[in-house]
């Protein structure tokens, strides 16, 4: 029977499978964060899940991160949402049920901040209407 200072092999135990998971979770967010050298571009109908989670991660609101988390799920089971952009986002949703609200935050700023507007958005910019200029003391 080994002692508490040899190691267990073959036995995960809720310690080990927290390690496991850890070890699982860091590897993910070093291939997102490091391989990919810059964040994903998600979908633009999916960009608004990207600004919940960084709602979400900046509150540090567990019930939040949850509701997005369940939107997540229905949109990976569509299909709709998947490959490097569903993986940097189920990264976020991991940290930040792992407890990890300040690695989350990060991940979610840098996603939320790296994406870049579609010809359609700059388009719609470019022509949209303005308001008259404000002329101090002629208002």
């Amino acid at each position: 029977m080994p002692t508490r200072s040899e190691p267990q092999h073959g036995r995960v135990g809720p310690r080990g499978a927290a390690t496991t998971r850890w070890a699982v979770l860091l590897g993910l967010l070093c291939l997102v964060g490091v391989i990919g050298c810059s964040p994903p571009q998600v979908d633009p109908e999916h960009r608004d899940v990207v600004l919940r989670l960084a709602t979400a991660t900046s509150a540090r609101d567990a019930h939040l991160l949850e509701a997005v988390a369940d939107d997540i799920a229905r949109l990976r089971d569509a299909g709709t949402l998947r490959g490097a952009p569903a993986d940097a986002i189920e990264a976020i949703v991991s940290a930040g049920r792992a407890g990890s609200w300040e690695q989350a935050q990060r991940l979610a700023y840098a996603l939320r901040d790296a994406q870049e507007p579609t010809r359609a958005e700059v388009d719609r910019l470019r022509t949209r209407p303005l308001p008259p200029p404000k002329i101090p003391g002629h208002e």
